[in-house]
């Protein structure tokens, strides 16, 4: 039996909003709290301390700045549950429920894959914009999940494949509206790859 697992997300929609908030806001923060405190010692009298020294609180500027541009950089979705598929069900649950959803791709409607690509070192927002769609009893189901490397697609893409083999009538796309298949490969490799 083939089967794979990965993580249900909320893409992050609000890139620049998100670096602000990550990135600008909290370096500006650090600078004008530098900046107080050192005007305060200066102010009394004092020396301000050893970190505050302009070049030191430079070297600590950029420090902040490039670590807050890192870790915003690779926070690029937000985690909602866990989806499986396997050659004969799709299942996903959601974070803190206990309600497990559980369909067969043979009875749902409209099945339609489409593929964004998966994560790299040089795009980490690769990755998030998989989707799963169906319609079931009349509700529609869009189901973002995430794949981290070229083994989580192939992983996937084995399943797809399975799902083939049972008779699952599926559409594959990729996030540009051209039409895959088993996400890797484009269409006109169908014929040759079946």
């Amino acid at each position: 039996m083939t089967q794979f697992s990965t993580d249900v997300l909320v893409p992050d929609k609000q890139e620049g909003a998100s670096g602000f908030f990550r990135v600008a806001a909290p370096v500006l923060l650090w600078v004008i709290f530098a900046g107080f405190v050192k005007s305060y010692y200066v102010a009394n009298g004092y020396a301000p301390p050893f970190f505050l020294a302009n070049g030191l609180l430079t070297l600590l500027t950029i420090v902040i700045a490039i670590l807050c541009l890192l870790l915003w950089y690779h926070k690029h979705y937000n985690k909602r549950g866990t989806l499986t598929v396997s050659d004969n069900s799709l299942n996903f649950t959601w974070d803190n429920s206990d309600r497990e959803y559980s369909f067969n791709p043979k009875e749902v409607k409209n099945l339609t894959l489409t593929y964004d690509g998966y994560a790299g070192v040089l795009s980490p927002f690769k990755g998030t914009k998989n989707q799963i769609s169906f319609s079931k009893d009349g509700e529609q189901y869009n189901i973002n999940f995430f794949l981290s490397s070229d083994e989580d697609a192939s992983n996937m893409a084995a399943v797809i494949k399975k799902w083939y083999e049972n008779g699952v009538n599926l559409t594959e796309k990729d996030s540009s509206g051209q039409e895959r298949y088993l996400m890797l490969y484009n269409a006109a490799y169908k014929n040759v790859m079946a």
